[in-house]
């Protein structure tokens, strides 16, 4: 069975809405997350292709995405895949690009009317989220090639 992900989207240690990259993500079809190295090893070894990623704006999920291919570092994006330099910008690293760890996905919008039933009540910056493994795979299914 593949597994359901939940991502957060805002890169500050507060929370602030406006430190959010997910138009970043939406642009590039990447979910990536930054992680100490227990938790960079343990996406790297578990995210792979046909999981689905929930990608949460604070509690609220806004969109859902499906692997299309298996975790690796944003390094990795950045030497085989066409990614903005400007996308790139926005991430002033210190550590490195091996710090952050990603998986390309085919992202599906979230319409605000559905919104409310996929609420999370969890802060993390990466868990499972297989609870709503149901509900993420029948939304993402009937919503992928709807326009």
């Amino acid at each position: 069975m593949d597994k359901v992900w939940k991502i957060g989207t805002r890169w500050d240690d507060r929370g602030a809405s406006s430190a959010s990259v997910l138009s970043i993500m939406r642009r590039n079809n990447l979910a990536f997350v930054w992680l100490d190295e227990a938790g960079r090893n343990y996406f790297l070894d578990n995210v792979t292709k046909g999981d689905y990623i929930a990608l949460a704006d604070g509690y609220q999920i806004v969109a859902i995405g499906k692997a299309t291919g298996d975790a690796h570092t944003l390094n990795y994006f950045k030497k085989n895949f066409q990614v903005s330099a400007n996308d790139y910008a926005n991430f002033s690293l210190e550590e490195g690009w091996d710090e952050i760890t990603t998986v390309k996905i085919n992202i599906v919008d979230i319409e605000d009317e559905d919104k409310a039933d996929f609420w999370y009540q969890k802060q993390a910056r990466f868990c499972s989220l297989n609870q709503l493994w149901n509900e993420v795979k029948e939304y993402y299914d009937s919503h992928l090639n709807r326009f």
